[in-house]
């Protein structure tokens, strides 16, 4: 357990060094943004330390009597309690080789002295929400897989209950083609749920991609999953005024001949708009039918039938995304 798990929103460092004025000098620096510091003056009390509460970081000496730094970090990778504990050392010493030795000992990073203030919070905000991220991607890793035996777990019941339909069936040729027809349309739905399932475990995946190439990813298979023909992604003002196109898919890129970079007001996008305001997703199926099915410009691209959702930050609508022109109508398990 990290101390910070029982000190809520408080991330605990325990700093390593013989000297004492440099243990209260990185105190100070820590303290004053927030950390809980938990300093010690030599490796054998520092693996002591830890064992009563895990950090979230540590900052190590090099140069210390009895246990130098190195061999420190080499105890703490080696046990499975601590081995995922950053360690950034510290050294008055510049040297290439004390880098790569840093390095080749676990270290993630490496401040020299004397030290900056801004530098040393720089370099321990970073390794404290990279590890943060990396333990919820692992969590969220543990999650899918567990999803994923689940629904096969699923299928597999219901491959079982749909076969065992269809052999009762077989003494009734009137009623055999309906069955077999229902057959498979079940195969096309368990089809289509792997798909969905390995489209997010596949997008999982993508999370150092830049933030446009991750919503492109994510706006084609929304496309793909629900047999749609084109997509959109638009972002939300904060006043909930205007409407930041942002997003298309392929398809409308191709054959839309209007301006797809610009903002619309809310309040003129009638049906368009409509999860917006309702905060929830909306299934259009007939576009002829609606009264604003003329609300976008000349040029664009036509639209058949449609479906949008809101995409949230909290209570807060940031964004929305949508599918169009799917040969069926669409339904809940489009959403």
């Amino acid at each position: 357990m990290n101390s910070s798990d029982w000190n809520t929103g408080q991330k605990s460092i325990v700093i390593v060094d013989d000297m004492p004025n440099n243990l209260r000098v990185l105190s100070e620096i820590l303290r004053q943004d927030n950390y809980r510091v938990r300093p010690t003056t030599s490796g054998e009390k520092a693996l002591e330390t830890v064992k009563t509460a895990l950090p979230d970081l540590i900052l190590l000496d090099i140069k210390m009597p009895g246990l130098s730094g190195y061999e420190v970090c080499k105890k703490l990778k080696e046990n499975k309690q601590t081995s995922d504990v950053p360690v950034i050392f510290i050294s008055a010493l510049d040297e290439i080789t004390d880098k790569m030795n840093a390095f080749a000992s676990g270290g993630v990073d490496y401040i020299t002295k004397p030290f900056a203030s801004e530098e040393v919070l720089a370099r321990v905000r970073t390794h404290i929400a990279l590890s943060s991220a990396g333990h919820e991607l692992e969590r969220k890793n543990r999650d899918l897989l567990a999803a994923r035996e689940a629904l096969e777990k699923i299928n597999a019941e219901l491959e079982e209950k749909v076969l065992a339909r269809t052999r009762e069936l077989t003494a009734s040729n009137k009623r055999l083609q309906n069955e077999i027809a229902e057959h498979k349309k079940t195969e096309t739905l368990l089809k289509l749920d792997e798909e969905r399932l390995e489209a997010m475990l596949n997008l999982n995946e993508i999370s150092d991609l830049s933030e446009n190439q991750i919503i492109d990813t994510v706006l084609e298979e929304a496309v793909r999953l629900t047999r749609s023909k084109i997509g959109f992604f638009h972002f939300v003002s904060n006043n909930h005024k205007y409407i930041k196109m942002f997003r298309w898919s392929q398809e409308v890129i191709k054959e839309c001949r209007v301006n797809l970079d610009a903002m619309y007001p809310i309040e003129k996008a009638g049906v368009w708009a409509d999860c917006i305001r309702t905060g929830k997703p909306v299934i259009h199926n007939d576009c002829q039918l609606l009264p604003d099915r003329n609300a976008y410009p000349d040029g664009h691209i036509h639209i058949e039938r449609f479906l949008s959702l809101p995409i949230f930050d909290k209570d807060q609508i940031i964004a929305i995304i949508g599918a169009g022109n799917k040969k069926e109508a669409y339904d809940e398990s489009d959403i």
